[in-house]
């Protein structure tokens, strides 16, 4: 892994938060003397409490300060611990207490404006996302976008700007891309792209014509409005890369790896062969091959892949064939390192490959009972 300092007092490094099936990040960037820092989602229930506020707590005493919460789509993986923290943040203010944290901004596309669904549409969900599922337990769809807006109504509470500068206030690839300079490092925001929020725009409202004809929250309509879900929120996932300190590190959310490596073209991010290597990747939708290819790793390479990964086997992930994938990709440093939250079945299986074919990887996995490991 490079240096995080380039020789000017700055720095660009990454912290993993410990968030069992989700995601949960701090990046922290610009001058060394007094960085900043963001925070990257904050993973599934329980998370908050067990790693994510142990974290924040240590970062405070630092006299460090939350200068963006982003979160990079609406699933219940990455936004409940992100609840969690506002309310604990508006609980303080209105009982006169000294925050957590401090916290500035808040970088978020709600499920509404994402789409940009016109009125009439959005009221006409809201019967859909009251109904309960088929076995009588909450509606997965409606879970997630309603943790969304107790965010977003926390923000308003605590008086923090959302989406400050970003055109019609919503976080996207422009046509241009979007480079947000800050003293000692830059960001690109390079998606989620506007053709993919229009087509699941399109997606919705023709799934809601559909259920009007058929009013029925079956197995079935449960099927698709899962499907759907998954769809929105991947799709419009929000992808940063953060340069500074001499390294480059790219987010990635949930995002679909088609997207990506199209977000980092229109950029102009990439080779003539359209290949970028970066010195750190969060590996998108936590190492699931539906979210990637063998193509998109020899397309784009890190000397450091990070892997959240849950030690349950949660939905598979990360997949055999994705870390294979990853191994089997170009190394233009010649070493690369593997760095996963949880030690799953398929990352033991990878452990063996590496050892028997001598494969120059190291594999990190976060040490039972850390909070964060920082790269």
């Amino acid at each position: 892994m490079g240096d995080s300092s380039d020789g000017q007092n700055t720095v660009l490094r990454l912290h993993v938060v410990q968030a069992d099936y989700g995601d949960s990040l701090i990046l922290e960037y610009g001058q060394a003397a007094a960085p900043r820092f963001m925070l990257i989602d904050g993973g599934p229930p329980g998370v908050y409490n067990a790693h994510l506020k142990p974290t924040l707590r240590a970062l405070a005493q630092r006299g460090a300060a939350l200068d963006e919460i982003l979160l990079t789509h609406v699933d219940e993986d990455h936004v409940a611990g992100l609840v969690d923290l506002a309310y604990d943040l508006v609980e303080a203010k209105e009982q006169n207490n000294a925050p957590l944290i401090p916290a500035r901004t808040l970088w978020y596309n709600t499920f509404r404006q994402a789409l940009g669904l016109p009125d009439f549409a959005y009221s006409q969900f809201q019967d859909f996302l009251a109904a309960p599922a088929p076995d009588g337990g909450v509606n997965p769809v409606a879970f997630s976008i309603a943790q969304g807006e107790l965010l977003l109504e926390a923000a308003r509470a605590l008086g923090m700007p959302v989406n400050p500068g970003f055109v019609g206030g919503v976080v996207q690839l422009q046509s241009a891309p979007q480079m947000l300079p800050v003293d000692g490092a830059r960001l690109w925001v390079l998606g989620p792209r506007p053709q993919n929020l229009e087509r699941l725009k399109k997606d919705w409202l023709k799934w809601y014509e559909k259920r009007k004809k058929k009013p029925s929250f079956g197995s079935g309509a449960q099927r698709t409005a899962r499907a759907i879900d998954r769809a929105v929120a991947n799709r419009s996932s929000i992808i940063l890369l953060a340069e500074g300190g001499g390294r480059r590190i790219l987010l990635t959310g949930d995002a679909h790896g088609d997207d990506i490596l199209a977000a980092l073209k229109q950029a102009g991010l990439t080779d003539s062969q359209g290949r970028l290597h970066v010195d750190v990747l969060k590996v998108q939708h936590h190492g699931s091959l539906r979210n990637a290819s063998p193509e998109f790793f020899q397309q784009l390479t890190a000397d450091v892949y990070v892997i959240s990964a849950n030690k349950h086997g949660h939905d598979g992930n990360p997949d055999l064939e994705t870390l294979n994938w990853i191994l089997d990709a170009p190394r233009p440093n010649g070493r690369i390192r593997m760095v996963a939250t949880n030690l799953t079945p398929n990352l033991k299986l990878i452990k063996r490959r590496i050892k028997k074919e001598r494969i120059p990887c190291e594999l990190v996995v976060l040490a039972a009972g850390e909070h964060f490991i920082s790269l």
